[in-house]
């Protein structure tokens, strides 16, 4: 089954990366 902290973590490990793609392409 699905742990909420585990989808916590999920979730703010895939920002994590977004937001890190997201600023090498802005520079």
């Amino acid at each position: 089954g699905y742990n909420a902290e585990e989808n916590v973590l999920h979730l703010l490990y895939e920002c994590d990366a977004w937001l890190d793609k997201y600023v090498k392409q802005a520079k």
